[in-house]
């Protein structure tokens, strides 16, 4: 959140209410098929699992369903780990609604992609990996520059850049496919993250041009074409003057968010300070510069 001239608290931001609905969701759907299984015989994981020829008997629910079970709690924590950490700024992005699709898109595209590659006879295939892959692969693709720390072994800090962790995941599940990675559903993995990599790819492509858009209507001048956006210091008033004039400061952090997220992501009242800020530009005034 955005609080100009106010002291700067670094804090974990909370996820949005679809990230959280996936995380509880899910976890909740495990317990239940952890409480069923031990009583059934693994009858909750057979019905809703993914497997062979589920289309062609009829069970057309399990490449959606199959993402919510997992093969344990260390499978499913990984798993809700990536998704928290990802998914909070990815539904900033593209809104509750449209990241859920994502993410369930990106899933059902896993369970086919293993339905197709790795299918074998009796086998089944749960977990949310396919979908959670395609998370990231979207992430990477719209901040590829964006730092990421992992602990490996969750003991050693290991930084990279978003587009270099998605790329080493990408390699490293083709070599598990080509050579065989035991009971891991690596092709899910791969169809869930490279539908994730296109989708992220072709909203980045438009929101640089809208970010261009947005940046040429605000920064239009009063006798001329438009302009790529630029504050100067000495145009605007210090915080807190008596005409409530916007100050370098706040645009900029303004300016911040829109780059960051969109112009989606402003509250009406930040738009119309950032037009108010336009206007200022080409509108010369008395008082203290910045």
């Amino acid at each position: 959140m955005y609080e100009p001239h106010r002291e700067q608290r670094i804090e974990w931001p909370s996820s949005g209410p679809a990230t959280r609905a996936l995380l509880f969701g899910t976890s909740l759907l495990f317990l239940l098929q952890w409480l069923v299984d031990a009583r059934t015989g693994g009858a909750f994981t057979s019905l809703f699992g993914l497997r062979c020829g589920a289309f062609a008997r009829g069970e057309i629910w399990q490449p959606v369903t199959y993402m919510f079970l997992h093969g344990g709690v260390w499978h499913l924590l990984l798993n809700m780990l990536a998704l928290g950490v990802f998914g909070r700024e990815l539904e900033n992005f593209f809104g509750s609604w449209r990241f859920v699709v994502l993410y369930l898109a990106c899933g059902l595209l896993g369970g086919l992609g293993w339905m197709v590659l790795s299918c074998v006879p009796g086998a089944v295939c749960i977990g949310a990996s396919g979908a959670v892959f395609g998370v990231i692969g979207a992430y990477a693709a719209l901040f590829p520059s964006r730092k990421v720390t992992l602990l490996v072994m969750f003991v050693l800090p290991v930084t990279m850049s978003a587009g270099m962790l998605a790329l080493l995941l990408g390699l490293m599940t083709v070599g598990w496919l080509v050579i065989g990675g035991g009971d891991v559903a690596h092709s899910a993995h791969l169809a869930g993250g490279l539908a994730g990599y296109f989708v992220g790819l072709s909203h980045a492509s438009r929101a640089g041009g809208r970010r261009m858009r947005v940046a040429s209507r605000f920064g239009r001048r009063k006798h001329g074409g438009p302009r790529i956006l630029r504050f100067p210091a000495p145009d605007f008033r210090r915080s807190g003057e008596e005409d409530g004039a916007p100050s370098a400061d706040e645009v900029n952090e303004l300016l911040a968010k829109v780059l960051a997220r969109g112009l989606d992501s402003l509250a009406d009242d930040e738009r119309e300070r950032l037009r108010e800020a336009g206007r200022n530009t080409g509108e010369p005034h008395s008082g203290s510069g910045c």
